[in-house]
């Protein structure tokens, strides 16, 4: 168990063990997925980088690269996007804790889950 939590861990936040995460899972590292790796940046608190995803997803390439998944797109940039540009971190506090809650439904997983407070909801 601990081993599975400290691999995902690792990719998800780089840490070194055994080599970087780009090492250890080419191709599925976060830099390759905008719009999941804004999910990690937000709830982190790192609004800088929020920003910078958003930015890029407003691009012709930026959308370009999603015309396989216009509905993930379309969340990102109608959803988050406004309220990163707000600084409005309790809104995308609430709105992370809304698809969290979402995932756990379907994942049918209520009964272990509890809501606990993102980062960024700690730094506003």
């Amino acid at each position: 168990m601990l081993s599975n939590l400290h691999r995902n861990f690792g990719y998800l936040w780089g840490a070194k063990v055994r080599g970087t995460s780009k090492e250890r899972f080419p191709l599925k590292h976060l830099d390759l997925y905008p719009n999941i790796r804004i999910l990690v940046d937000i709830a982190r608190g790192d609004l800088v980088a929020a920003k910078e995803i958003c930015k890029y997803l407003k691009t012709k390439e930026g959308k370009a690269a999603y015309f396989y998944m216009q509905e993930k797109y379309e969340r990102v940039v109608q959803e988050l996007c406004p309220l990163v540009s707000a600084n409005d971190r309790l809104g995308l506090a609430k709105l992370l804790r809304n698809y969290e809650a979402q995932s756990v439904r379907n994942l049918k997983i209520q009964k272990f889950w509890e809501p606990t407070a993102f980062p960024t909801e700690m730094k506003s």
